[in-house]
């Protein structure tokens, strides 16, 4: 009796789990690392981290961008589908006049405004998971992430000024591919 592709399976499966635990790690400490950076808190003065929130930050950023830099090529292709599922989020706050698990109100138009804008991120994203990514993709790629986080924990209007600024770092490595594209088959 072979276990060939029970066995295949299995090891398929671990890999897709570390990969997402890792990935889940990553956004953790590159946010965590922004947060402290962004809003430094005094806390318990016995906490490493409370008396020195700007060199945890900064390491744990640096961890997160030691991840993400080199690994471009494999997490754009999921990409388009962390956008989509934040579509949902920007659908769920249309409704309920707040962003998805906070307390952050918003008003419909800058929901919609904002779910609209993930469309479009959405489908740019899709277009860079099918090509060979160039120097200027990958920058971008990285910025949009980076960006992304910001948003994340800034409140309107900063984190607005974050999302516009992701999007068009993605709509710019977008752009000049298909410039360069064009020319190439002019």
């Amino acid at each position: 009796m072979s276990h060939g592709p029970t066995k295949s399976q299995v090891i398929n499966g671990l890999r897709l789990s570390a990969k997402i635990v890792i990935a889940v790690m990553t956004l953790a400490f590159l946010i965590g690392g922004l947060t402290l950076l962004r809003f430094p808190v005094r806390g318990d003065p016995a906490f490493f981290a409370s008396r020195h929130p700007f060199v945890i930050g900064s390491v744990l950023v640096i961890i997160a961008a030691g991840i993400i830099i080199p690994t471009v090529r494999h997490w754009v292709e999921a990409l388009p589908g962390v956008l989509g599922y934040s579509v949902l989020g920007g659908l769920i706050a249309i409704g309920t006049g707040h962003l998805s698990n906070s307390h952050v109100q918003i008003s419909n138009m800058d929901a919609a405004t904002l779910t609209v804008a993930l469309i479009g991120g959405t489908v740019l994203s899709l277009d860079f998971g099918k090509r060979n990514l160039s120097v200027l993709d990958r920058i971008a790629l990285v910025a949009f992430v980076f960006c992304m986080a910001v948003a994340t924990i800034t409140k309107p209007p900063e984190m607005f000024i974050a999302f516009a600024l992701a999007l068009s770092f993605l709509l710019l490595a977008w752009s000049v591919n298909r410039i360069q594209r064009h020319r190439s088959q002019a």
